[in-house]
């Protein structure tokens, strides 16, 4: 039996299944759940692989999990490699796609790859396609410098109530601010 076509449909459905329950197991942004999201997204990745999505929030998980063990003291340098190489493919095959942009900003935040002139590019280009976007006005107020008096905290809060890492990011800023 000739299955082509029933794979043509269900490989990428099955795809972006499993790249719904990876960015489910990233938005919990515990350190216990990035392996689970990173394996989940490699899955999707390899069913839908010349889409960007799977690869954007590939860089992204890696991004973020390598500041996740950077902040407790593990190495985290190939984690960063891996978000910079995900993160370059997700432009390569979406340059319009804002979550691509702001993908390569979070790889670009910190590790072998750090570019703080890039990375602003990149989250400026991201929010310009998407001004909508939560996790993209996040990203651009890092890259802009965690100022606790840049709206954009705000606004990603008021676009996006549940992605911690803005409340957790804006926290420690008003804190170091004294406020």
């Amino acid at each position: 039996m000739d299955t082509s076509a029933l794979d043509a449909v269900c490989g990428p459905a099955r795809g972006m299944e499993l790249y719904r329950l990876g960015r489910e197991r990233l938005l919990e942004f515990e350190l216990e759940s990035f392996p689970d999201a990173v394996a989940l997204l490699i899955e999707a990745r390899e069913l839908c692989e010349d889409r960007a999505p799977a690869h954007a929030a590939l860089a992204d998980a890696y991004a973020h999990w390598g500041w996740r063990r950077e902040i407790v003291g593990l190495s985290s340098s190939s984690y960063y490699e891996l978000a910079y190489d995900n993160a370059a493919r997700a432009l390569e095959l979406a340059p319009e796609s804002g979550d691509a942009h702001r993908a390569m900003a979070a790889a670009l935040a910190a590790g072998p790859r750090r570019h703080p002139a890039r990375r602003l590019e990149e989250a400026q280009a991201a929010l310009e396609i998407n001004p909508y976007n939560g996790e993209s006005c996040y990203e651009l107020w890092r890259a802009r410098g965690h100022d606790p008096a840049d709206p954009l905290a705000e606004r990603a809060i008021a676009l996006e109530p549940g992605y911690c890492p803005v409340h957790i990011d804006l926290g420690a800023a008003l804190t170091e601010a004294g406020r």
